[in-house]
């Protein structure tokens, strides 16, 4: 539960813009929060803005590269009607 807690925190303090990112450093929630900010620029961005906001933590920046990865690969499949067989 303190882990979830530091995590919706983390995300509150970023989005409310209260904390600055680089104060967080060390706090479990900075993966969540970095990942979800990064969500909001454009891909071809995103590098540059990891390499800012990640600057002397490389832990970050691999962290959230992979999780971004990840993201890009599920798509939008949830948003998009099922193809193929039928449902019975």
């Amino acid at each position: 539960m303190e882990i979830l807690s530091s995590l919706v925190f983390g995300a509150w303090c970023f989005a409310a813009r209260r904390i600055p990112l680089n104060s967080m450093k060390g706090d479990p929630g900075r993966e969540l929060v970095v990942f979800t900010e990064a969500l909001n620029v454009p891909v071809q961005e995103r590098a540059a803005f990891l390499d800012r906001v990640c600057v002397g933590d490389e832990n970050l920046h691999r962290k959230v590269e992979a999780l971004l990865r990840a993201h890009d690969r599920l798509g939008n499949f949830l948003e998009e009607p099922p193809t193929g067989g039928s449902v019975e």
